[in-house]
């Protein structure tokens, strides 16, 4: 049987890696994962922060960014306005929905993401709803 010290197992999950993806990676089953990581008192992640982590293997996609100038103050308080009339707020939601059809403010608001939150483009997904 492999040796899976402490400073190994830490190193894995710290890197991302779910139990599962050690597991297969290190060849040993889930449970004897599980269970070093309990004997060596590691803290595992909230099912929340696990998600977020496979979702975003390359960090936090929301970069605020620092230094504005006079014209990103403007985009910046649109983007917020936009969203505090248009979004959506619900407590079960998990990411940024707005509802609206002026084309003019979804472009805003996109650029909003973009130019101060730094989301990129490939993480905006539209989607068009006829009622």
């Amino acid at each position: 049987m492999k040796n899976l010290t402490k400073k190994r197992l830490e190193s894995l999950y710290n890197s991302g890696l779910s139990i599962k993806d050690i597991s297969e990676k290190e060849n040993l089953s889930y449970s004897l994962v599980r269970y070093r990581m309990s004997k060596y008192k590691i803290l595992r992640r909230s099912w929340s922060d696990a998600t977020y982590v496979k979702r975003n293997p390359d960090g936090d996609p929301f970069k605020i960014r620092g230094k504005l100038n006079r014209k990103d103050i403007e985009l910046k308080n649109l983007g917020l306005g936009i969203y505090w009339g248009e979004g959506d707020k619900s407590p079960n939601n998990t990411s940024v929905r707005l509802g609206n059809t002026d084309p003019f403010l979804l472009k805003k608001f996109r650029e909003f993401l973009r130019e101060i939150y730094y989301v990129k483009e490939k993480k905006n997904k539209i989607w068009i709803n006829f009622v």
